[in-house]
């Protein structure tokens, strides 16, 4: 359950990597109010353009097969323990995508100016923006695949580089 968790993490850490921190700093808190409003319709759209719901619903499924492998390897649950357990997480990620869309709003607002959104929107909302956003949900499948064949080796990197900076067998700093 411990390595699912860890998976799931990872692959949520690396879906939300591109998103960069760039904070604006408007004149007054009016003027800041009226731009972020302005920004979160912009934001609504750009997400509605690249069908950012699907985005993450694809990746989730792209994930379930591995994970719930390696859930029921490390975890001792039956066959039918893990499609519950998986059903459950699929249940929660259907509940928690508004949510966490609504928080990826706030998160864009900061990191990108109103420029910045207007030309993202036109873009994605143009023809050729349409062909990659219908492209890439495609695309999620292998690159998660590749990710999943990575996990041991990452896992095992991890694991070298904390035991030359930690003594694995007592726990002790070196």
């Amino acid at each position: 359950m411990r390595k699912f968790v860890i998976c799931l993490a990872s692959v949520s850490f690396l879906a939300v990597m591109p998103v960069a921190a760039m904070a604006q700093n408007p004149a007054t808190p009016a003027v800041e109010d009226a731009v972020t409003a302005r920004k979160v319709v912009l934001i609504k759209r750009y997400f509605k353009s690249i069908e950012m719901d699907k985005l993450i619903g694809s990746m989730m499924q792209s994930m379930l097969p591995a994970l719930a492998e390696q859930q029921r390897a490390n975890s001792g649950l039956t066959s039918e323990q893990s499609k519950m357990a998986t059903d459950a997480a699929v249940e929660t990620m259907a509940e928690i995508t508004p949510i966490y869309i609504d928080k990826l709003s706030v998160i864009y607002a900061d990191a990108f100016t109103e420029d910045e959104l207007i030309q993202m929107v036109a873009f994605y909302e143009s023809p050729v923006g349409q062909s990659i956003t219908k492209k890439t949900p495609l695309l999620i499948p292998k690159t998660t695949q590749v990710m999943m064949e990575l996990m041991p080796e990452i896992q095992n990197r991890m694991q070298t580089k904390m035991c030359n900076k930690i003594d694995c067998s007592t726990g002790q700093a070196k």
